[in-house]
């Protein structure tokens, strides 16, 4: 599971979804509270990916590579995101990714 910056083509705006691969399927799906239905990235042409991250990293998104692109670190250069795992931790609660 990644959490996915985006970009809406109809708004411009930017946004996040959660993107997720599931063995099952050969793309991974959108979970985005924009939209109910639970989608493969090749049926969203609405959203343009720029960037994802999860507790081992982060990448590069693109679409043309069915969002994966390139790694382009590990999530300690992510101050922010490290300080959400954190606060979590110290809250008790237990994150299943780590």
């Amino acid at each position: 599971m990644r959490l996915t910056y985006v970009k809406t083509l109809d708004t411009g705006t930017p946004h996040m979804v959660l993107t997720c691969r599931l063995h099952s399927l050969p793309h991974p799906v959108v979970l985005d509270t924009k939209d109910n239905d639970v989608r493969p990235v090749t049926d969203r042409s609405d959203l343009v990916p720029v960037y994802s991250f999860n507790a081992d990293g982060y990448w590069l998104a693109r679409q043309k590579e069915k969002w994966r692109g390139e790694r382009l670190g590990g999530a300690e250069k992510l101050s922010l995101w490290l300080d959400v795992l954190n606060r979590m931790e110290i809250d008790g609660r237990d994150l299943a990714w780590k």
